[in-house]
């Protein structure tokens, strides 16, 4: 029988992952596995608007959702496709979700031009800003789209012959800064005051850079969207203020030939070529001319804040990565949240002499505490098993565990009343938010006020009596400001009316005034907008500034006596909190409160203009997925492999809009027996899928010299079934999965004179296995840390049909994963397996499990078991029972994400393993003779095109102890990644 395995080709979309999940832009430390979470979901009311160059596919109630994009997304089509210079052949496809309380987007152009977009807006991090969410994710989704979709020259020929095939995008292979650069440059308008790119927070990430030495081209390029050094969103902040230098520099028309150069591009990744047909400069001496540009424009204002700094502040805490949420709770104790990327994140807790651990918070949103000592905890949950959702829970004050207040609550922030007895919460919507008050209990019991498309109602603060709440909002018109709601009347006042960021809002101890973070101009005649903290007097709105920054102050907790304040700071290594006296007195008034920059004026959006009519979009109808399923590209291949087998191959495949749907066919014409086989592929949800295999393969040609040889061929069909069903949650992970398999091997025998026999093998399975797994895996993790992986599979042979192979096998997989130190990892393996003698049972040796082709392509059938330092095959280590233990101690040996600039070839990580071995297998009633081994192991992971692909790869050397069947054996194993 064939040891081939047919390969299939499951669907893999290159999707741009433009907005971090993450509200700190960090990766969850567990992250379930399952393709179905947060995406489109089966068996809801889905619709579809058609505009001119737009599908948007929409659950039914967000069908207002829906029209006001649609309106927002025919005018940037207008603007971007002429700047671009180019316009999409078909319409692209928008899907709406509000599956994730978080605020994201992601775009590819394979198979087609689609992207889909997260409802919510967002209150806080890099991108808050006066434009509204709405129109900034899909401008920015969007550009991606008209930059990757692009192509002329021989590979424009060849998508017109091949279709959409992967190697047609030659923008593909740029570097990631470049593809988030335009799209961070396109959604920036400095007059509007729209985009990162002008606001203060990323003036801040730049100028800390600068402070700290701006990265070379090649670190840049070979970081990408999953290198492990700060900041997580590099490829964004540098990729923005490249094309600014180049527009500022060269001129606006050079951003344009800097991207469209690459359309005719054959060659990938010639970024030397596209500097200097488009600058006239190498690709490296144009970074010299930006790195100069950086440090000049920044200069400036870098000595002017060094000058401001005050004369004492203390670091309390730097971990080179994320803090977060400084408080200080009415006994005195700092608490605060803390993820330094090694480790779980945790909320710390300290009283200047000791810090320690309150707990592990995975999934982590923001907490508050009230006079008690009680912590109201919000963070992401996994609801309905589908969707990630925010929730609230409580640790009451001397409790150590947490009690869970709402179920799908969709609470993404949460604050204490004084008196420890409300909670006033901004709950989430369908894209919009409201304001809500909850009791202790997390029972809700009103609804103070409800925000239209486009408002956002952000961080909030209870007054100390009780009475009234201050916030940062966000209207449609107006932007971000400070409002105060007196809870009674239910009426909002306006604190500020300018176009700043305003966050974090808090009453004084005596309630007469607010400290708030606002990006206001650090001096009357400097431009520079620096987030700093402010006092507004209540009583005649003065303002008062009481830091001085030289990046960005993001959060901070004034103390109890209040004189001193700890403030959350961002730097160029991760974020840090100090300690500084606070003298508002001395600090001075330093403008107005209240002014009226923006009274008359409105946010220039779209959604503000007299062109937006939402209402005019009505071509809605029932989604279908046939429109978008199609095939979008074609490819063909001739096997000849000189053993009388050769094949010609054609390759097609389609997806829906909405992912619910993929199928792949790949019809074989076998030449030389003059058959038609192949393969056909269909998965359905993420959860059921059905494969069909018909391969032909000779074993022997006609020999003339042995005349008496018949021609030996087989004919291998498959058919596979497999249904997975995910249990999800953010801590750990269970999994069932059930699979049916059947194939059928003819046997044929040829004489010369055509003749011919046949002999028939058939064999069917069916399979259930459990998976349980509660791994984490931090930012710096070269393996899984802190937890187990369990996987239970029972199969049986004969419940369909009888086969070869009859009866059952069982198995149970444990790997334990102990976290040493500085992601240092001990990992332990236990595999038991049974069988019964009517089985083909289990074979031991080699340096990978391997699957059977019977049940191969959907996780059943495992029956090869790596025991490294022994051959496979061997006759000692096969039977119907089998037992392997192993230990591994795995050690980082370093992050470099860097490499050469020609050839684009680098180094990500790299690891070393130390393992030892021990395997038996035996038939029963045999004695179990034990074969062990010892060896090393290194993985590197090596970046090819700077960040296009990752080539996971280990060297291994293994010595097996057995006189007899051991020995040395060297190994190497090779794995590509998008």
């Amino acid at each position: 029988m064939s040891k081939k395995i047919a390969v299939l080709l499951l669907f893999s979309l290159y999707v741009i992952p433009t907005w971090g999940l993450s509200p700190y832009g960090q990766p969850v430390p567990h992250a379930p596995s399952d393709p179905g979470l947060a995406v489109p979901r089966f068996g809801e009311d889905w619709q579809t608007l058609d505009t001119a160059h737009f599908r948007i596919h929409f659950e039914s109630q967000h069908q207002a959702f829906a029209q006001r994009l649609a309106a927002i997304a025919e005018v940037v089509y207008r603007k971007t496709s002429l700047w671009l210079e180019w316009q999409p052949a078909s319409k692209t496809e928008v899907v709406l979700l509000d599956t994730i309380d978080a605020s994201n987007g992601a775009a590819t152009p394979i198979p087609y031009n689609r992207t889909f977009l997260y409802m919510t807006a967002p209150a806080d991090g890099q991108l808050k800003g006066n434009e509204p969410w709405l129109e900034q994710v899909f401008l920015h989704e969007y550009v991606h789209l008209l930059h990757l979709d692009q192509a002329g020259g021989v590979p424009g020929v060849l998508r017109k012959i091949f279709g959409r095939q992967f190697f047609t995008f030659p923008q593909i292979f740029s570097p990631s800064w470049v593809t988030e650069g335009l799209a961070v440059y396109a959604e920036t308008d400095h007059q509007k005051g729209f985009g990162r790119g002008q606001s203060a927070i990323y003036d801040a990430m730049m100028r800390a850079e600068v402070m700290n030495g701006v990265r070379s081209l090649t670190e840049l390029s070979y970081h990408g969207y999953f290198g492990t050094d700060w900041p997580q969103g590099q490829v964004y902040l540098y990729g923005y203020y490249f094309f600014e230098f180049l527009a500022e520099t060269h001129g606006e028309e050079t951003v344009i030939r800097y991207i469209r150069n690459w359309n005719r591009n054959i060659i990938p990744w010639r970024m030397d070529a596209r500097a200097r047909q488009t600058t006239g400069l190498t690709g490296e001496a144009l970074w010299d001319k930006f790195v100069d540009y950086l440090n000049n424009k920044f200069a400036p204002t870098i000595t002017l804040l060094k000058s401001r700094q005050p004369e004492s502040q203390s670091i309390l805490f730097e971990n080179g990565h994320v803090l977060a949420n400084p408080r200080f709770a009415p006994d005195g104790n700092f608490y605060f949240y803390a993820n330094d990327g090694r480790s779980m994140p945790e909320i710390l807790r300290t009283n200047g002499e000791k810090t320690e651990e309150v707990d592990g918070i995975n999934g982590f949103i923001g907490f508050d505490i009230n006079s008690h000592g009680d912590i109201l905890l919000t963070r992401y949950e996994v609801c309905d098993n589908t969707r990630i959702f925010a929730d609230l829970y409580l640790q009451a004050a001397g409790d150590s565990g947490w009690r869970r207040l709402t179920e799908c609550g969709r609470y993404a922030r949460a604050y204490w009343s004084q008196d420890g007895r409300q909670i006033a919460a901004v709950q989430l919507d369908e894209g919009r938010t409201r304001l809500v008050l909850l009791d202790r209990d997390g029972n809700q019991t009103e609804t103070v006020s409800e925000f239209g498309f486009g408002d956002v109602l952000g961080e909030l603060a209870w007054s100390p009596d009780g009475k009234r709440l201050v916030a940062a909002i966000k209207r449609q018109r107006t932007g971000w400001n400070l409002e105060l709601l007196d809870i009674e009347s239910k009426s909002w006042k306006l604190l500020t009316q300018d176009v700043h960021l305003q966050s974090m809002p808090r009453f004084t101890p005596d309630g007469s005034a607010i400290d708030f973070i606002a990006d206001f101009p650090i001096a009357a005649a400097n431009e520079k907008r620096i987030h700093n903290l402010y006092r507004m007097n209540l009583s005649d709105q003065s303002l008062q500034r009481l830091t001085s920054t030289t990046t960005a102050v993001l959060d901070y907790a004034v103390t109890p006596s209040g004189n001193q304040v700890r403030l959350l700071e961002y730097t160029a290594n991760g974020q840090r909190i100090v300690e500084h006296s606070l003298n508002p007195e001395a600090a001075g008034v330093v403008k107005p409160a209240g002014n009226s920059e923006m009274a008359e004026a409105t946010v220039a959006a779209i959604a503000n203009s007299t062109e937006f009519q939402p209402g005019q979009y009505r071509d809605i109808d029932s989604y279908t997925p046939w429109s978008s399923m199609r095939p979008r590209s074609w490819w063909a291949w001739l096997n000849v492999d000189g053993d009388n087998n050769d094949s010609v191959g054609f390759l097609v495949d389609g997806t829906d809009a909405l992912g619910m749907h993929h199928w792949q066919a790949a019809p074989v014409v076998f030449l030389d027996k003059e058959e038609l086989g192949g393969s056909l592929l269909y998965i359905f949800n993420s959860r059921l899928a059905f494969t069909y295999t018909d391969y032909i393969e000779a074993i022997r040609d006609f020999d003339d010299d042995r005349p008496d040889l018949p021609e030996v061929w087989d004919r291998e069909r498959r058919l596979q079934m497999v249904y997975q069903q995910p249990f999800s949650s953010l801590r750990q992970s269970f999994q069932v999965n059930f699979g049916v398999a059947g194939e059928q091997i003819t046997r044929h025998f040829v004489d010369q004179d055509d003749s011919e026999e046949t002999l028939k093998v058939e064999d069917y399975l069916l399979g259930l296995s459990f998976t349980w797994d509660t791994t984490e895996w931090y930012l710096h993790s070269v393996s899984p840390e802190d937890g187990r992986r369990l996987i239970l599979t029972a199969e049986n042979y004969d419940a369909l049909d009888d086969g070869a192979q009859e009866g059952w096998l069982a198995v149970a997989d444990w790997r334990e994963y102990l976290s040493i130190y500085n992601n240092h990892v001990l990992a332990v393996r236990w595999v038991e397996g049974r069988s019964d003698d009517t089985t083909f049972g289990f074979q031991l040796g080699g340096y990978v499990d391997s699957f059977a082709d019977l049940g191969g392509p959907i996780g059943f059938g495992k029956n090869e078991y790596r025991l490294r330092g022994y051959e496979d095959g061997l006759r000692a280590l096969r039977g119907q029972n089998i037992r392997v233990i192993s230990t591994e101690w795995r050690m980082p040996l370093g992050e470099y994400f860097d490499g050469f600039f020609v050839p684009p070839i680098g180094l990500a990580k790299s690891s070393l393993a130390i393992f030892a071995e021990t395997g038996t297998a035996w038939d029963d009633g045999e004695p179990e003779t034990y074969y062990s081994s010892a060896g090393v192991e290194i993985s590197p992971t090596i970046l090819l095109g700077y960040d296009t692909f990752s080539l996971a790869m280990s060297f291994g050397a293994a010595y097996g102890f057995d006189n007899d069947l051991g020995g040395t054996e060297l190994y190497l194993r090779l794995g590509l990644y998008l």
